[in-house]
């Protein structure tokens, strides 16, 4: 059963551990502009008008939600 693990980007490359609630109050009233898929079926990247993304991503012992500030 996968564990999913909640994670800021920040355009530097850094990321930090957020929690689910960060995640959700930051896509609440957003528009999606856009919907990206990996060849491999590992993850899915939903975009936001802003420029912010959040990318669903499966790896081979968690799944992780990645927030990508705009």
């Amino acid at each position: 059963m996968y564990k999913f693990n909640y994670i800021m980007k920040t355009g530097d490359g850094s990321s930090s551990a957020v929690s689910s609630d960060f995640v959700a109050g930051r896509l609440l009233s957003r528009t999606m502009d856009g919907i990206k898929t990996a060849d491999s079926g590992r993850w899915i990247e939903l975009h936001m008008a802003d420029g912010a993304k959040v990318r669903f991503e499966l790896n081979e012992h968690n799944a992780e939600v990645q927030y990508f500030q705009p």
